[in-house]
């Protein structure tokens, strides 16, 4: 098994667990996940998919920081306002784990995109359009989506 390429001492803590072996977190690093959106939601999941050592991540996003966000957007900072969600999620991601590879995208999913070589989608956008279209390409592709939504509160 090739656990000599894993950071071992940084697992340690999941791998404690009896559900979690070391051939496990090999299959974790060679996981490829695909994260739609870096706003409340992806904020809350991205950082424990990295930690918990996902080995490939891309994340979609066309949007910048807004001040009118940062109370559940919790990645960014007033001085980072106007800036790309996208490129500041993949440098703080790989501040935090900088074992695993982080792509960011800025652009806003189209059909034409593709997602075969990925094991998941993850969904965190905010409009139904996107999560219509992440349904459709899920489909298409064979790739398990996980969708969440928040409206209002």
């Amino acid at each position: 098994m090739a656990s000599e390429t894993l950071n071992l001492e940084r697992y340690t803590r999941q791998l404690s667990l009896p559900e979690i072996s070391v051939a496990d977190q090999v299959r974790l690093k060679a996981s490829k996940i695909a994260v739609i959106g870096a706003g409340g939601l992806g904020c809350a999941a991205l950082p424990y998919l990295a930690s918990a050592g996902i080995g490939h991540i891309t994340i979609y996003d066309d949007d910048t920081v807004s001040l009118s966000n940062l109370h559940r957007q919790t990645l960014y900072k007033d001085a980072q306002a106007g800036q790309s969600k996208a490129e500041l999620t993949a440098a703080y991601l790989k501040d935090l784990n900088p074992d695993i590879e982080i792509i960011a995208i800025n652009k806003r999913i189209t059909a034409e995109d593709t997602f075969k070589d990925f094991n998941m989608l993850i969904d965190g956008s905010d409009n139904f359009e996107t999560k219509t279209l992440l349904n459709e390409i899920s489909i298409r592709d064979h790739v398990p989506l996980l969708s969440a939504s928040v409206n209002q509160w």
